[in-house]
């Protein structure tokens, strides 16, 4: 399963092809529970006011276990949304998301961790992201990573007295 806008935008860019706003409900934009999804050229626009702890605006193996999902080009826009939200999040202990791919993303205020990737979600490569705090930003970690043989590489973070990356998956709460 595929889901891209007509014409993917490169990382950094203003604004995506297709963009879809969540400004109401707490809930995850989009739920993967698939393997070999690929999503590409998004603009995810979530600033729900109200957040519940643990929700992410992508959330990878929420019920199910993964294997090879690829998320590319998307912006993950979060200014102005609550600290429990979490940009993207990676597997749940059980279910686990193995061999995902996260390239080329654009982070906007993330409010409480960029990426969450939890323990046993193995495999898994970050790279050329994006990480950009805003003014509402109350981020623990850019990335967390609590999985196994986990690439994390060529990403760029301007987080202003935020930790980059953090080993161990900090729990969202």
């Amino acid at each position: 399963v595929t889901l891209c806008a007509a014409h993917p935008h490169p990382a950094g860019c203003a604004d995506g092809a297709v963009k879809i706003v969540d400004a109401t409900a707490s809930t995850e934009m989009l739920q993967i529970d698939a393997s070999n999804c690929v999503v590409e050229g998004i603009h995810f626009d979530n600033n729900v006011a109200t957040g519940t702890a643990n929700d992410s605006t992508i959330n990878v193996s929420d019920t199910t276990s993964t294997t090879g999902v690829v998320i590319r080009n998307c912006i993950i826009d979060m200014a102005g949304a609550d600290g429990d939200l979490d940009g993207i999040t990676l597997g749940d202990s059980t279910p686990t998301a193995t061999q995902a791919l996260i390239d080329g993303c654009d982070f906007r205020s993330p409010d409480q961790i960029g990426i969450l990737v939890n323990a046993g979600s193995d495999k898994n490569i970050i790279q050329n992201c994006v990480f950009r705090e805003g003014d509402s930003n109350t981020s623990t970690f850019m990335i967390d990573c609590g999985g196994d043989d986990c690439i994390i590489r060529n990403n760029v973070m301007h987080a202003g007295g935020t930790a980059g990356i953090g080993n161990g998956a900090a729990a969202s709460t």
